[in-house]
Order: C-alpha cells, then sequence, then structure tokens
C-alpha cells in the first residue's frame, strides 16, 4: 500500500505540475515559437520537476529499498499513459493509436525520453542517497568500501600477496 501511495503521490505532484507549466505552454509559448519549440522550452522545467518530486517521495515516502523505487516509478509512469489516453480519447477526440503514435518526431522522442526517465528517477536518486555508484556492480562495490576503509596501499598489497599472477611479476 505504500508503494501505491507514492506512486499516486509521484505521478499526481508531476502530472500537477505538468498541468500547470501545459497551460501556459499552449496559451503563451505556441502561439509566438510553435508547438515543437514550446514543447522542447517546457521539458528542462518538467526535468527539475521530476528530478525534484523523486527525491522527496524517495526521502519521504518510501523505505530506501530499490525494488520500491523501481516499483513507483513504474506504477507513475503507467498512470502518466493512462491519463494521455484519457485526455487523448475524452478531450481532443483522438484514438487509442494516435494518442500514443501522433507526435512530432522531435518533441515527442524528448517526451518519451523524458517520461522514461521520469519511472527510473526514484531507483536513479535510491541508489545515489545510498552512496552506490551507477556504473559499478555490487561486488565492486564492495571492493571499493574494502579499499577506502583500510586504505589504498593496503588493499592493493594484500591483493598482490593473494594473487599468484602478480606475485609471478613483481
Amino acid at each position: 500500500m505504500q508503494i501505491l501511495h507514492a506512486a499516486v503521490l509521484y505521478f499526481l505532484l508531476v502530472f500537477g505540475a505538468g498541468f500547470v507549466l501545459g497551460v501556459g505552454r499552449v496559451l503563451l509559448v505556441v502561439p509566438l515559437l510553435g508547438e515543437r519549440a514550446a514543447e522542447l522550452i517546457e521539458m528542462p522545467l518538467m526535468l527539475a520537476v521530476i528530478v525534484a518530486t523523486a527525491r522527496w517521495v524517495v526521502h519521504h515516502k518510501l523505505d530506501g529499498r530499490k525494488s520500491s523505487a523501481l516499483s513507483v516509478g513504474f506504477m507513475a509512469m503507467s498512470f502518466v499513459l493512462l491519463a494521455d489516453l484519457t485526455v487523448g480519447i475524452w478531450l481532443r477526440g483522438m484514438s487509442p493509436v494516435e494518442v500514443f503514435l501522433n507526435r512530432d518526431p522531435v518533441s515527442g522522442t524528448a517526451y518519451y525520453a523524458a517520461l522514461l526517465l521520469f519511472a527510473v528517477m526514484p531507483t536513479i536518486l535510491t541508489r545515489l542517497r545510498h552512496g552506490e555508484s551507477l556504473r559499478c556492480t555490487p561486488l565492486e562495490q564492495r571492493v571499493m568500501r574494502s579499499g577506502r576503509e583500510r586504505g589504498r596501499s593496503r588493499h592493493l598489497s594484500g591483493i598482490a600477496k593473494k594473487s599468484p599472477v602478480l606475485t609471478v611479476f613483481d
């Protein structure tokens, strides 16, 4: 239930900010610059909202497990897609296929990339919060932590003593 609550909250906060920014985009920026430029101008603002909201949700609503963060992100993304579908069909009179495929090639691609980032952002922030690198495997992280704890030179000399390959070339 905690995961569902966090996912709904994450969705509502980002969707609400997107709604407010979208109204401003349609009323102010689209008439001046066109739809593609307006959507691309809005994108960095939405990314900032996504990061800030995900950070808040991870800090205040999640238990710190990566699996729950990933669940929250993908559940929230499914709510966004459902909201897109609902708005497209009921308010814009589009078919379900048109809702998802009738987008500008440039800004539509940026939108779906941002949507994927929206889904994984809670997981990224959870990993960063626990001091995990986004590039290292768990084994590499343990080796790096043990090296920091014991000191780099002693750690490397311990590996050299245990490794027959390294001792042959010394």
